[in-house]
């Protein structure tokens, strides 16, 4: 039974073991039922959890406009994180138009209320030249100083210039250290990302034990892709025997976190009859959830279903539509595939200067 709750930041803290599953099952609806105890009781950071709750679509459907009135509620009472999650939404385009300039405005509102996470937010303004050109040594100074704050995310943020050497030469071992002081300040991302280390062999030698090892522990710290990874490493047989039926289980918790790639993943597995029968009903059903949280490849796979019929009529305008989706998405699986359609005129009027086009983007999007 949850502890009576005497004021707004114990239901808040509250609600976060029902968010991550700290000791009890990950139940939003409950979370949410907290946070809003919390935010009767004037809890700025209560309102700003149930912001973040509409803005992933954690337990009900994503709604940035609700997004947007929980954060601003929640800066009225002074949080900084909803500052820097306004700021997000302006950087993301997500229920307003994008606008870097109010993005680094609200980055810079946070910073000055306190929240060390937002330096790291406009260091990745400056690494993606969102706004402002490119310049990864700005962003470097910016993810050190978040660092220096105590920011597990600009922590993390100076491993990844490492490890894909973006402004500094690729460093794996670096790339690990930084993420491995990340993971201490709490970062369950670092734990992901060390454990892809190990699963890939870069900077070390491949071991997957130790990836799983890395990955339960970011799991249970709530994170949606280490989850997701356990269960490829079931799916691959990588360290462990070949076990579907684990797989399964371990990519719909990852799916109950978020995780648009498991959600993919248990779509293929209906597809292809791994662990359970054969069902395009349900490979459609779980490729439209993966693809309306954004995953390129659930749209290019649904594109295929449409092209070759697999549970739904032929249909090739849908499956170019779709193609397209996944393309802008950025998968090139359906760059590849769009570029295939304009170049033969299937679904399509035949358009040799867009299959060139589509055929760069792919042989671009899919380079080391």
């Amino acid at each position: 039974r949850a502890p009576a709750a005497s004021s707004g930041r114990a239901m808040v803290n509250i609600g976060v073991l029902y968010e991550k599953g700290l000791g009890v099952p990950v139940e939003y609806a409950k979370a949410m039922e907290w946070w809003r105890k919390g935010a009767a009781a004037h809890d700025g950071r209560a309102m700003d959890d149930i912001g973040t709750l509409y803005a992933n679509g954690l337990g009900v459907p994503v709604d940035y406009a609700k997004a947007m009135k929980w954060y601003r509620k929640a800066v009225e009472q002074g949080s900084a994180g909803a500052m820097a999650n306004i700021g997000s939404l302006y950087s993301e385009g997500q229920g307003v138009p994008v606008n870097y300039a109010k993005s680094m405005t609200w980055y810079r509102k946070a910073i000055k209320s306190g929240d060390a996470d937002a330096m790291a937010s406009i260091g990745a303004l400056y690494a993606g030249g969102m706004g402002v050109p490119v310049n990864y040594a700005k962003a470097m100074r910016w993810y050190r100083r978040g660092a220096a704050a105590g920011s597990g995310l600009a922590t993390l943020n100076i491993g990844d210039l490492y490890a894909k050497g973006l402004g500094v030469p690729v460093n794996y071992a670096k790339a690990m250290a930084w993420w491995r002081k990340a993971a201490e300040l709490g970062n369950a991302g670092a734990l992901c990302n060390i454990g892809a280390l190990y699963a890939q062999g870069r900077g070390v030698p491949v071991d997957y034990a130790d990836a799983m090892k890395c990955w339960r522990k970011a799991s249970a710290a709530g994170s949606g892709g280490a989850t997701a990874n356990i269960g490829a490493l079931y799916a691959k047989g990588h360290g462990v025997p070949v076990n579907y039926t684990k797989a399964m289980a371990w990519w719909r918790k990852a799916a109950k976190l978020g995780d648009a790639g498991a959600m993919s993943s248990i779509a293929a597995l209906y597809a292809l009859g791994h662990g359970v029968p054969v069902s395009y009903a349900k490979t459609m059903q779980w490729f439209r959830r993966a693809a309306a949280a954004g995953n390129g490849v659930a749209m290019a796979c649904i594109g295929a279903l449409y092209a070759h019929g697999r549970g739904v009529p032929v249909n090739y305008a849908k499956a170019v539509a779709w193609y397209r989706k996944g393309a802008v998405a950025g998968s090139g699986e359906a760059m590849k595939a769009l570029a295939a359609m304009y170049r033969v005129g299937i679904g399509v009027a035949k358009n040799p200067r867009k299959a060139a086009k589509w055929s760069a983007a792919e042989a671009h999007a899919t380079q080391p």
